[in-house]
């Protein structure tokens, strides 16, 4: 009989799989039908390049980024949604129409789920707070972490991560909650509008009854993780009385903060150094730098002309010259002026920052470096590193070979967070 851990960490089933699959077509079938003859036309592209490249990836992720050759053919696949499709396809695919049904078969039942998951929507402030409690309201002091997901900005929702969650929330303390929350998504909102989301949750996640506002903890992934780094340099910005950041101000401050691969450059470099991660891990990650800096781009609003999919799909294999982006200075001007859109310009005020951080990464993502350079900062902000790409924890906790790999994001994390609760809190 499979123990509770084996439980925990069950590997993804050919039935639940197949089943997502399914959806995901289903829910494609409404897309306009330029947008699916172009999907389908990358699919039938590059399906015959897909089992050389995930061997040669493969092989070649042997060191330092241990995957399988399956593994690296999922990147791949993830990686040419990312690259070349068009958002509105990665929307169906971690959407919650999606992600439900798939949620309801890992949790063991809607029963089941409904006991551990509670969704919310509300308006609070004039903002519109909707997400998903994850785990029973419990009496005592105890630890609240508000959770907001990845997508590049474009794309994503709470929904596919409630699994992960949950196994996140069993190895922290007893008594742990969180509360994984939905944003505004560019192109239909700016970086502005997503931080004040992100701003008026946390606000009301301050009032919610058993909720200690010395035991919050703010944590996310890739663009969550970029939200949660504003969310606190914007209260210690607020609190020093910087123009723009009043609203900030009278936030409590997160206690531990765990940050999953953060974007913490919206001016994402155009022409990056050789010997950066953002060139030396490209081939690996399934992250796309070139896509990283469209995704930034939307965020703070600027839409210049882009290739078609199936154009910069070609430009890619036949190692054709990129265009020189139009949107470098546009890009530039944004994060130099705006005192919370690019972290990475005021580290000595993430300094002045109370409470812990972690600061997870992989060795083979094109964001190594920027998450590296957080650590720099103090004492407080530690690292969390696997021979892996972005967002690991979530990734192999999908995908990892036996439940040693999928456990070891949930149980590094976890071990960290009751290592560095604040004084006071029910272990």
């Amino acid at each position: 009989m499979p123990s509770a851990r084996e439980k925990r960490y069950a590997r993804l089933g050919v039935v639940e799989v197949s089943t997502f699959v399914r959806d995901v077509i289903t829910e494609a079938l409404f897309l306009p039908w330029m947008l699916q003859i172009e999907t389908l036309l990358l699919l039938l592209l590059y399906l015959p390049l897909w089992p050389f490249e995930a061997f040669r990836l493969g092989t070649r992720m042997r060191s330092p980024v241990q995957l399988s050759w399956l593994q690296a053919g999922v990147f791949r696949i993830v990686n040419i949604a990312f690259t070349y499709a068009d958002p509105r396809i990665g929307r169906i695919v971690f959407g919650p129409r999606c992600s439900l049904p798939l949620m309801f078969k890992r949790f063991g039942g809607v029963e089941a789920f409904e006991a551990t998951c509670q969704h919310v929507e509300e308006i609070s402030d004039g903002q519109k707070i909707r997400g998903w409690w994850i785990g029973p309201r419990r009496s005592g002091t105890s630890l609240t972490i508000l959770y907001l997901h990845g997508g590049g900005f474009t794309m994503g929702d709470p929904a596919f991560y409630l699994r992960f969650l949950d196994a996140l929330r069993e190895e922290c303390p007893e008594g742990t909650r969180i509360f994984a929350a939905a944003y505004p998504l560019a192109p239909e909102a700016s970086y502005h509008t997503m931080l004040d989301s992100v701003r008026a949750t946390w606000s009301w996640l301050a009032r919610q009854s058993g909720v200690d506002r010395d035991l919050m903890a703010v944590a996310g992934d890739s663009a969550g993780a970029s939200l949660a780094l504003s969310l606190r340099l914007g209260i210690v910005q607020g609190r020093d009385g910087v123009r723009g950041c009043s609203k900030f101000a009278d936030l409590p401050e997160p206690a531990l903060s765990i940050l999953i691969s953060p974007v913490t450059n919206l001016d994402t470099p155009t022409y990056p150094d050789a010997e950066s991660s953002y060139v030396r891990n490209a081939p690996i990650d399934f992250v796309d730098t070139d896509a990283l800096r469209h995704f930034c781009s939307s965020a703070i609003g600027v839409q210049p002309k882009r290739d078609g999919a199936l154009t910069r799909f070609a430009r890619t294999k036949l190692k054709l010259p990129a265009p020189v982006p139009k949107r470098a200075f546009a890009v530039s001007k944004f994060a130099q002026k705006d005192p919370v859109a690019s972290p990475h310009s005021h580290l000595d005020v993430l300094g002045r920052a109370s409470g812990d951080t972690l600061v997870c990464w992989g060795e083979g993502e094109v964001l190594a470096d920027d998450a590296a350079q957080l650590t720099a900062i103090s004492d407080k902000w530690q690292a969390l590193t696997a021979p892996s790409v972005h967002a690991w924890p979530m990734v192999l906790f999908n995908l990892g070979r036996n439940v040693e790999e999928r456990a070891t994001g949930c149980e590094s994390i976890g071990r960290w967070v009751r290592d560095h609760m604040p004084a006071g809190a029910t272990a």
